[in-house]
């Protein structure tokens, strides 16, 4: 079996991988390549197979005031994002994109369930949207969350744990800024990068929204958390698509706060019909008291944590 060696952002040889995990998003890869017609700096040994460098936004917290579409136009000089899985399925419907911004340390099954849940509500439940893809975004190491591993490993469990989709993506856009980004900057920049790449072919501006649990809209109410110059660009300008939670009344959370109740109808409530309360945290916890994480995250995280010895109790 063929082993692929990928390079981080600096060069450093970073994770050598079984060729198999990236054999789901070959097609897609060579075929936007083509399409593009650019050459990106990620790439592997071989060279026979190219793969795009992909983009990383967000998580949730509150930065000090800066202007939001200067920081955007920055951040647009680092990089493109990854288009390679987005595709029409309903032409009829507006394009929109899914953004969940977060530490993913590990990712877990429920982030992945969160996309597809999102994506069948507002594409067949609701009838509203036509989810053409989805971003994974994890956070830039100066985020300084405690057992945030590094990047480069989170990059690379996301990338694992989503090589089967067809659809949803990962974005290293965040984690390759000089600091960590505020969502409502990460959010414009991808809204920009996307529809540059897409929207002369659409025909039709693209539309991004904040994929999230009824745990950020709780956040909402904390004004240490959240500055109401971010929330009114990321409920005003984009639109949020929130899982709803057992014991959490987000339609209560959208009538108790000002903003989020003047752009109620840009926040899309989804029913979670499987509970699924997998978090990162219980995963780490679980390895770090030597217990088993399967079917907590894909078996190729697994297997990705174990070689590395991620998350173990240090002596």
């Amino acid at each position: 079996m063929e082993t692929l060696k990928s390079f981080n952002a600096s060069g450093d040889l970073s994770v050598a991988i079984d060729a198999r995990v990236y054999s789901a998003e070959l097609a897609g890869m060579v075929a936007w390549l083509f399409k593009t017609r650019t050459l990106y700096k990620q790439f592997f040994e071989s060279p026979r197979l190219v793969l795009p460098a992909l983009v990383h936004l967000r998580p949730f917290l509150k930065m000090s005031h800066v202007n939001v579409e200067q920081d955007s136009k920055n951040a647009n000089a680092n990089g493109p994002i990854p288009t390679f899985k987005m595709s029409r399925t309903k032409p009829d419907k507006t394009p929109v994109v899914l953004i969940s911004c977060g530490s993913f340390s590990p990712v877990t099954f429920l982030h992945l369930r969160l996309f597809e849940t999102a994506r069948d509500s507002l594409m067949f439940d609701q009838n509203a949207f036509d989810v053409i893809g989805g971003l994974l975004s994890p956070v830039h190491d100066a985020y300084g969350k405690q057992d945030l591993a590094s990047s480069n490993h989170r990059l690379e469990m996301c990338r694992l744990a989503t090589a089967s989709s067809k659809w949803i993506a990962v974005a290293d856009w965040e984690t390759r800024q000089n600091d960590w980004s505020r969502t409502a900057t990460v959010l414009t920049a991808y809204s920009n990068h996307i529809n540059a790449a897409l929207k002369d072919e659409y025909g039709c501006k693209v539309h991004v929204k904040l994929l999230c649990g009824a745990d950020i809209l709780q956040s909402c109410l904390n004004p240490q958390v959240w500055s109401t110059e971010d929330l009114e660009i990321i409920f005003g300008r984009f639109g949020v698509v929130c899982l709803e939670r057992q014991g959490v009344s987000a339609q209560q959370l959208i009538f108790d706060h000002e903003t989020l109740y003047r752009y109620r109808n840009h926040i899309h409530l989804v029913p979670q019909s499987i509970t699924n309360n997998i978090s990162s945290t219980a995963v780490r916890r679980q390895i770090s008291r030597g217990l088993s994480i399967k079917y907590l995250v894909p078996d190729e995280v697994a297997s990705y944590i174990e070689h590395h010895k991620l998350y173990q109790k240090k002596h």
